[in-house]
């Protein structure tokens, strides 16, 4: 995924959320872009260049910090196993 192709992502979601698209929808379409980044990376991480990981892991902060991402909250471990 090239630079270019990043900013008119961010920047097509930013003109959605201008639009009035909620943030649940938002979140659905960046999930959907990450998850097609994604795919696969325990196959392919090995073999990009440290400037593509660089490229990919400022996609993924910059999309959490426009909003467009909010990890779900950890959920409280259940102590009823009983082994």
């Amino acid at each position: 995924m090239s630079s270019t192709t990043v900013r008119v992502i961010l920047y097509a979601l930013r003109v959605l959320r201008s639009h009035g698209l909620n943030d649940a929808a938002l979140q659905t379409v960046y999930r959907a872009v990450v998850t097609r980044l994604t795919y696969a990376i325990s196959a392919w991480w090995g073999f990009i260049t440290a400037d593509d990981r660089q490229r990919i892991e400022r996609f993924l902060r910059r999309g959490t910090r426009s909003g467009f991402y909010r990890p779900a909250p950890p959920r409280a471990c259940s102590r009823n196993y009983n082994p």
